[in-house]
């Protein structure tokens, strides 16, 4: 794995190894990208990933620091909506970014 540093760790200590946490989840891109030939680079593209430390991946995984993340997700918003754009995933970022508490007026306001 590529050395990384976690996006959170200004936020809370860090602990474990590197993970790459998934803004779109991988069961939601396997889902919706059939060919079989395009699925491996679908779930690797760095676009839809952010670095972070194994403790702040399962915190966010399993919903429990969702907000602490907006503020990253808002600098990468340009990365998202074209990995999304490019596999057809438009509605899941959307549906994303609402639950990292996120709505389309805060991502607007942000890229102005």
């Amino acid at each position: 794995m590529t050395p990384m540093k976690c996006r959170l760790r200004h936020r809370r200590p860090c602990d474990g190894p590197g993970d790459w946490h998934h803004v779109i989840p991988k069961a939601r891109i396997k889902a919706r990208v059939t060919d079989l030939t395009e699925l491996p680079g679908a779930i690797t593209d760095r676009r839809n990933l952010i670095p972070l430390c194994r403790r702040h991946h399962h915190r966010i995984t399993n919903g429990w620091d969702r907000a602490e993340l907006a503020e990253v997700l808002l600098e990468r918003i340009d990365d998202l909506r074209a990995f999304a754009a490019a596999h057809g995933l438009e509605g899941a970022l959307d549906r994303e970014l609402r639950i990292y508490g996120l709505d389309e007026y805060q991502v607007v306001t942000r890229r102005s």
